[in-house]
C-alpha cells in the first residue's frame, strides 16, 4: 500500500454491504407494492364488469364468478363456486365445452366460457 492511502476498515465495508442490501430490499418492496396495486385494479375491473367473467381450475371447477356472470347465468357467486363450468353449458354443448376447457388449459392455463367462435 502506498503512503497516504488508507486501507478500508472492516466496519466500513460491512456498512457498504448493508446499504446495498437495504437498496435491494427497498426495490423489492416497491416492486411488490406495484404488483399488489395492479392486482387490486384488475380485481376491481373483473368484479365491476358488466360482462360475465368466470375462472375455472383444470378440473372445470368454478373458482371465480363476477356480478356479470350472476346476471347472465342466474346463479349467485356462492352457488356458482360449488359448480363446474360444464353444469352451465346447455346439454347439447357440454362435450364441446369440455373440449374448449382442455384446449384453453393447454394454451393459456385458463378458460373463457361463452366465447363466440
Amino acid at each position: 500500500m502506498e503512503k497516504g492511502q488508507r486501507k478500508k476498515s472492516k466496519p466500513a465495508n460491512e456498512l457498504s454491504v448493508l446499504r446495498e442490501r437495504i437498496k435491494l430490499l427497498e426495490a423489492a418492496e416497491n416492486k411488490r407494492k406495484r404488483a399488489a396495486e395492479e392486482a387490486s385494479r384488475m380485481a376491481t375491473v373483473v368484479r365491476d364488469s358488466n360482462d360475465a367473467i368466470t375462472i375455472q381450475d383444470f378440473e372445470g371447477r368454478i373458482t371465480a364468478w363476477n356480478r356479470g356472470a350472476e346476471l347472465m347465468f342466474g346463479y349467485s357467486e356462492e352457488e356458482a363456486l360449488r359448480m363446474t363450468i360444464w353444469q352451465l353449458a346447455p346439454p347439447n354443448k357440454a362435450a364441446e365445452q369440455k373440449d374448449l376447457v382442455v384446449l384453453d388449459d393447454c394454451r393459456f392455463g385458463a378458460t373463457t366460457f361463452g366465447r363466440d367462435p
